[in-house]
């Protein structure tokens, strides 16, 4: 007879560290100027999201909006995170972390990295901000993918489709979410908003082999930022 294998639960978060778009205009609030100015301000914010790391203390981190990689190094509580990799995103080479508490593989596929962690496959997403038709053919492109992953999925990050419950604002974000519930489940369905302006933009999807025990979106968020953060235990 074999034996069973233990899963553990693994704590996943996603956040959007990045700041309000309007900061363009940074004379008038607070002086961040030049093409910075939506990314990540470790000045005015490091102590608070290391601190809420900290708090919330995920396994596998996925934090978004960098402009200087050096900038994650004033985030304390990242020290606690031993394996680490910058990720190319649409709007920045080197935009976006992981950094886990645990060995993972990573590979690409059509631009989106696959991360296997323990017995989870992870895909963190930071879909396009500014055009939904973009978005569209991103999350077709995801389609195409998640039926050569290897289960169990999880698929975690901004997805920047404007919605709040069941009601979206562009019906190109409606499309492209239904086509993600194609093949996985909405666990953060749930979750009214995870940005200063009241919507999910934020969201974490599952094959129907994760078990899910918490999914949480703490209303965290620093000077200028725009995002909470999101996070699921999981196995």
């Amino acid at each position: 007879m074999e034996a069973s294998v233990k899963l553990n639960t693994l704590r996943i978060m996603s956040w959007n560290i990045g700041s309000f778009v309007f900061l363009k205009y940074g004379k008038y609030f607070g002086g961040i100027t030049g093409n910075q100015h939506e990314y990540f301000q470790p000045n005015l914010n490091r102590d608070l999201v290391s601190n809420a790391i900290k708090n919330i203390n995920p396994d596998f981190l996925f934090l978004q909006e960098f402009w200087f990689t050096e900038d994650a190094e004033k985030i304390d509580f990242l020290k606690e995170y031993p394996y680490r990799v910058f990720l190319d995103m649409w709007y920045r080479k080197n935009g976006a972390l992981i950094a886990s508490k645990k060995p993972f593989q990573q590979k690409l596929v059509h631009d989106f990295s696959i991360i296997t962690c323990e017995n989870l496959t992870i895909i963190p997403i930071h879909l396009n901000s500014f055009n939904f038709s973009k978005r569209y053919k991103e999350i077709e492109k995801l389609h195409g993918i998640l039926s050569a992953t290897a289960h169990p999925i999880i698929l975690i990050g901004d997805t920047n489709i404007w919605s709040r419950k069941n009601k979206f604002l562009f019906s190109k974000d409606k499309q492209g979410y239904l086509r993600l519930a194609e093949s996985l489940v909405d666990a953060s369905k749930d979750i009214v908003s995870t940005n200063f302006f009241g919507f999910g933009l934020d969201k974490i999807f599952v094959s129907r082999d994760v078990v899910i025990e918490a999914v949480m979106s703490p209303k965290i968020r620093g000077r200028f930022m725009d995002h909470y953060p999101i996070y699921i235990d999981a196995k």
